[in-house]
């Protein structure tokens, strides 16, 4: 019905809701969702229109609540399983299938996913690599979900359905030195941008020279940060640079990995 919903982990570590009223309208009182959260929550539509919130719990696994209708109250949390050891990333197919992505206790990256348009889940599946960061996940504009990680040797590395809610391409070094998790973002036209912090404490962009296409090097976005972040419509409408816009000569050069091989680390034994 167009109203708004905020989502939040409290100091009890409860979820809470905040909603609009009214389509473009005040806003209610928080509202608590209870469980009891150990990250922070993301949030996907469902192709029937229903909200779900995904979230890990003190266990470590992954718990779900729902909407029990597009604008209904919500369902109790329904445990998912897994051991997860990092915040979630969360990108949903062409089809309208939800897919949640996570750290699992060896490093590697796990995957689950709806099994069917606003249905149950699967099983818990190795995407492998050695991460050590958060994973963030972004859609080509083809439907091809994509998810970007940084490795043991501090560069960036991505891995992508060879087609729309399809197999795996393993992973491929994006290369830079980054401190701390990337984030995507979406252009008008489709292509996808990644933020990140280099260990220069600096923010540095790289983003598609063309949808679907080949990544630009990196470049400095000006400033120093302690954190970033990037919703992923964070530069929607926005034009970005043409792929061969120089850097200045005093703007300061994305450091180099030590090991750059170009190849993700095995999984830990």
């Amino acid at each position: 019905d167009g109203r708004i919903s905020i989502f939040v982990r409290g100091t009890n570590s409860a979820l809470y809701e905040k909603r609009q009223l009214a389509s473009n309208g005040d806003w209610g009182d928080w509202v608590s969702l209870g469980g009891e959260l150990t990250s922070d929550p993301v949030v996907g539509r469902n192709s029937n229109g229903q909200l779900e919130i995904l979230a890990r719990g003190t266990n470590s696994a992954l718990y779900e609540k729902r909407q029990g209708g597009p604008i209904g109250g919500w369902t109790e949390w329904a445990f998912l399983d897994g051991v997860i050891t990092s915040y979630l990333g969360l990108g949903q197919n062409t089809d309208g299938r939800l897919e949640v992505f996570g750290r699992g206790t060896d490093h590697a990256l796990y995957h689950i996913w709806q099994t069917a348009p606003s249905g149950s889940w699967s099983g818990w599946f190795s995407l492998e690599g050695e991460l050590t960061s958060n994973p963030a996940v972004g859609r080509y504009q083809d439907g091809r979900l994509a998810a970007f990680v940084r490795g043991t040797n501090g560069a960036v590395f991505e891995n992508r359905q060879q087609w729309a809610a399809g197999p795996w391409t393993g992973w491929i070094s994006l290369g830079g030195w980054i401190g701390n998790n990337p984030a995507v973002g979406q252009f008008a036209d489709g292509r996808l941008a990644i933020f990140v912090q280099g260990t220069n404490n600096a923010p540095y962009l790289k983003w598609q020279v063309a949808p679907n296409g080949a990544w630009t090097d990196w470049v400095f976005l000006g400033g120093v940060r302690s954190s970033f972040a990037a919703s992923g419509k964070a530069v929607g409408g926005i034009e970005a640079p043409a792929a061969d816009t120089p850097v200045p000569a005093d703007e300061p050069e994305m450091p180099e990995t030590p090991m750059d091989t170009g190849e993700q680390p095995d999984v830990a034994e």
